[in-house]
């Protein structure tokens, strides 16, 4: 007959000895059910921010101050896409004040593309609209591929196209040219 005080060490040594044989059973028992997918094992680094002012310089001079609602990205972080964003170019003789209702800033090719009901007000009064605009930062230009309507004192020009150089103060205006001046 089996002693209650000898269960004390009895059930442990029991509990050892039979290990082999439960061990695999309960560890399957234990582990959750949820599959594991290893294909998406890296980290995604997205990037979403809400009211967010982005600032780019050159040589300790701000060039582009870029503001917008809200900011995502992919997980490369090389494109970088604003909600509602608000443009200004700097460090020229002019200034840019640019509205439009999306921004996508390429970090590697440093080109910002404005696009959908965009407006670019000279600090001059001059105003221009046009669907889709580029700043490419890096050469300190603005294009537009797209019609452009361009306003200013006693002027009215639109076009299928548009260029301006902030270096140098080119401008030019692509083909389908009409203008009106009084």
């Amino acid at each position: 007959m089996i002693k209650p005080r000898n269960l004390l060490w009895q059930l442990p040594l029991l509990f050892v000895l039979t290990a082999p044989f439960w061990w695999d059973f309960a560890a399957h028992l234990l582990n959750p059910k949820k599959k594991i997918n290893h294909t998406s094992a890296k980290a995604e680094r997205n990037i979403v921010m809400d009211g967010v002012n982005f600032i780019q310089s050159r040589d300790g001079v701000e060039e582009l101050l870029l503001k917008a609602k809200k900011v995502t990205s992919e997980n490369d972080q090389k494109v970088l896409l604003f909600t509602d964003a608000n443009a200004v170019l700097l460090g020229s003789a002019q200034s840019f004040d640019i509205t439009s209702n999306e921004a996508v800033y390429d970090t590697e090719k440093q080109i910002v593309t404005l696009a959908d009901d965009v407006q670019l007000v000279s600090s001059d009064g001059q105003v221009l609209r046009t669907s889709v605009l580029r700043y490419l930062a890096k050469y300190k230009k603005i294009k537009s591929a797209a019609e452009i309507y361009f306003s200013g004192e006693r002027m009215n020009i639109s076009g299928t196209s548009f260029y301006y150089d902030l270096n140098s103060g080119d401008f030019r205006v692509g083909s389908r040219v009409v203008c009106s001046l009084w």
